[in-house]
């Protein structure tokens, strides 16, 4: 989900954002879609935002609407990252302190100029343990913050600081040249002081508990029905955004979704896995979502066993998990780490490549690996072997957990229970580690090997599966350089001991297909945090 969700998110096949589409369209739905005059973009969640507050963001959907309606100081356009909030930004020669320059004219909704305080109040809010954010955990690079939020120091030391109006300095603990990167996600944007203690825990929860520094602001948000945006005629580039007006209607069915699009009722929608075979015209996006087998290495008294984790994964058929779970739009995974993140100079996956698994089964191999295992962990006979997966209850949560369910009966001879539960019971139990086997996945927060790599540090927070590994946490700690080359050489490595070590078993890479409104051009899809962009959105007749 991920953010921690939010953004922190296993993927678990939960659809938190319905729409993602580019330029290229894949349809023109209804006659009456889509107006040059009106510029009113009209989509479908089928998960409410549970908030606007952005230092409570949880959700994919949630990211989305406040990537428009706040400014960070670095936003991402398309798969790259240009100024936002900040007009430039000079970095120290040892990597450890950024000092980033505001926009002259820049101010909220409310007429309000824009100010570094408000940024420097937004990490605050952030880390601050009373905020109790999910996403605190992405500013664990700037100084102190991990102290700050596990209660340990007082939020007044971060180091983060308000120059002046117009400039803020941020002080890491590590060098991250990924950093302005990061300031580009939902996590990382500014908050107002003066209304956070006018509203208290009010703030956030209704469009006029709030005042917006980006292209739009919210004006309507009728609970489960609809969410509107409009646009923010205070921000500083208001001439260049050309969309008057987002409709948001939540929307849960996705079939119902559909047939909106088809009757002009919605300008793009995304393609259930189980129809793709009938909009052979629909585009096809990657998610930028891993998906994945995750073992617990505390509970269930196979998986701490290396052969074990290595029998089931070579004798999964990942090409046909796909096919099955997902009508195939999405793809095998190869590795572990999206080959689309930036690597030194251009993508990770060009300049490291990497194929660790084959997209189908190898039988052979994987009784070798189980034998092996049995002998290690005492087992006389396989059919002894007794596993329980547990998954979402979303349908193809379902259909892929008995695709591999039957593949690991059927290639290792084990038995394998489904233990399918409502995704609150599912959150609830990954949070508490309460599992041995679940089918999970994350999305990236930034464009970095390192937001997949980080999850399986020892002691991380999204580590759930406690996995421990003295020789992957030194690959992580050595790659805090500002010397790119050794920095990536040094995540490669740890890459490689995820996919031979196997915390987690890679499954595939989550793509949707969309159908788009063809008069919608300017619309920028991108893996990070499977966000969209609308700012140079508009429609041409």
């Amino acid at each position: 989900m991920k953010m921690k969700k939010r953004l922190l998110a296993l993927f678990v096949a939960l659809t938190m954002l319905t729409g993602c589409a580019a330029n290229e369209g894949g349809g023109t739905g209804g006659e009456s879609q889509g107006s040059a005059g009106a510029q009113e973009l009209r989509l479908a969640f089928a998960v409410e935002p549970a908030t606007i507050d952005p230092q409570k963001c949880t959700l994919m959907g949630e990211a989305t609407v406040m990537l428009h309606m706040f400014e960070g100081l670095y936003r991402l356009d398309g798969t790259k990252v240009v100024p936002a909030g900040a007009k430039s930004y000079e970095v120290s020669k040892d990597g450890l302190t950024y000092t980033f320059h505001l926009r002259d004219g820049a101010k909220w909704s409310d007429g309000k100029e824009v100010t570094a305080d408000d940024f420097k109040f937004g990490f605050e809010r952030l880390v601050d343990p009373a905020t109790a954010s999910p996403g605190a955990y992405l500013a664990g690079m700037i100084k102190n913050a991990t102290k700050i939020n596990k209660g340990e120091m007082d939020v007044s030391k971060l180091g983060v600081e308000a120059v002046d109006d117009k400039t803020i300095k941020f002080n890491l603990e590590y060098p991250a040249p990924y950093f302005p990167g990061m300031l580009s996600t939902a996590a990382f944007l500014p908050a107002r002081r003066d209304l956070v203690k006018k509203y208290g825990k009010e703030y956030g929860t209704s469009p006029e508990k709030l005042a917006y520094n980006g292209p739009f602001k919210a004006t309507k948000w009728t609970h489960g029905e609809e969410m509107v945006l409009e646009r923010n005629e205070n921000h500083w580039d208001a001439a260049n955004v050309k969309l008057n007006k987002v409709s948001i209607q939540i929307i849960p069915d996705p079939s119902t979704q559909l047939g909106m699009y088809e009757n002009g009722e919605l300008d793009y929608v995304e393609v259930p896995t189980e129809l793709a075979a009938n909009y052979p015209d629909a585009k096809k996006y990657s998610t930028g979502g891993v998906d994945y087998l995750q073992v617990s290495f505390v509970n269930g008294k196979y998986y701490s066993n290396k052969n074990f984790r290595k029998a089931i994964s070579a004798a999964l058929d990942r090409e046909e998990y796909v096919k099955m779970a997902f009508g195939g739009v999405s793809e095998s995974a190869k590795r572990y780490v999206l080959p689309d993140v930036l690597g030194v100079k251009g993508t990770y996956g060009e300049e490291y490549p990497l194929e660790a698994f084959p997209a189908n089964a190898e039988p052979e191999k994987a009784k070798e690996y189980l034998a092996a295992a049995m002998k290690e962990l005492g087992v006389s006979s396989p059919g002894t072997i007794e596993i329980t997966l547990s998954t979402a209850d979303t349908e193809d949560s379902r259909k892929g957990a008995e695709v591999i369910q039957e593949q690991l009966t059927k290639n290792l001879g084990i038995k394998v229970k489904v233990n399918q539960m409502a995704s609150k019971q599912y959150w609830a139990n990954w949070a508490k580690s309460d599992f041995e086997f679940m089918v999970g996945g994350w999305t990236p927060d930034y464009s970095d090997p390192r937001t997949y790599l980080d999850l399986y540090i020892s002691g991380s927070g999204s580590n759930r599966g406690v996995y421990k590994n003295p020789a992957y946490d030194e690959l992580l700690e050595k790659s805090n350089t500002n010397d790119l080359k050794t920095r990536f050489d040094a995540l490669f490595e740890a890459e490689k001991i995820v996919c031979d070590d196997l915390p987690i078993i890679p499954l595939d890479v989550r793509k949707k297909q969309y159908l788009i409104n063809e008069k919608l051009k300017n619309f920028q899809p991108s893996f990070v945090q499977l966000n969209y962009n609308w700012l140079h959105a508009e429609f041409t007749e």
